[in-house]
């Protein structure tokens, strides 16, 4: 079976549930600038990285990172769910490599679905940002033993809650800045939801066995996350079939 035909029988399951899914006002093309910073106290970022984020009507969207490789190279590493085609890939530039997951309908409402709940409520404090209303969004989960993590996004609900800024804070020092620059309205490229013709489709593993092979270290540095990442990659093709 195809990707494509996959993709058509979960979009009529997908169909059948979009009520569930907030709509997206307005299609668009985001940019952003993204610092991360190594303590507490670091009045400069240790990296700044620029970002593109796309959004369709239906959910579908694509996320840039302008990221440069151990080697000093520098490329766009791409992630996007295409709800058309039921999938969400991977697109590591300096590999050259396509690392396609097969979504069910569950997983697709999943990852469209940008909203938390209570977004809505009166008592959220609001903003205004780049022209658009946005509503500050705090969240804190435990990352280890006696690490914490604090989010802080000021979402904007007209664009599926995409969030025009956002701290990340760690307990123990490390902290992410997040802003964007702007908001481009209107239908983003088709091209950033393709699979250029000169990438090849690998599993995590093989993935990260490409990295290693030019750089000398894995892609994940953790062994375990590679067999969970390749048996989840592995276990939806097997149940095409």
């Amino acid at each position: 079976m195809t990707l494509g035909a996959i993709g058509a029988s979960f979009l009529l399951v997908y169909k059948l549930k979009s009520q569930s899914l907030p709509p997206v006002t307005h299609p668009f093309v985001a940019h952003s600038i993204e610092s991360h910073f190594a303590t507490a106290g670091d009045k400069g970022p240790v990296i700044r990285n620029v970002r593109t984020y796309a959004r369709k009507k239906d959910g579908s969207w694509a996320d840039v990172e302008t990221l440069e490789s151990p080697a000093g190279e520098v490329g766009d590493q791409e992630t996007f769910v295409d709800v058309n085609s039921g999938r969400q890939v991977t697109l590591e530039p300096f590999s050259k490599s396509a690392m396609t997951e097969i979504l069910t309908p569950r997983h697709i409402i999943r990852r469209v679905r940008l909203c938390p709940p209570g977004i809505n409520s009166p008592t959220l404090e609001h903003g205004w940002i780049l022209g658009y209303d946005v509503v500050k969004v705090t969240t804190q989960y435990s990352v280890s033993k006696g690490r914490k993590e604090t989010i802080e996004a000021w979402m904007a609900p007209t664009l599926g809650c995409y969030s025009l800024r956002r701290s990340e804070v760690g307990s123990n020092g490390p902290h992410n800045e997040f802003e964007a620059t702007d908001v481009i309205e209107g239908d983003p490229p088709s091209s950033m939801f393709e699979v250029p013709a000169d990438y090849v489709e690998r599993s995590p593993s093989e993935l990260s066995a490409e990295w290693e092979a030019r750089f000398g270290k894995e892609f994940w540095p953790n062994s375990n996350l590679i067999k969970i990442l390749d048996q989840r990659y592995y276990s939806l093709r097997s149940k095409q079939h």
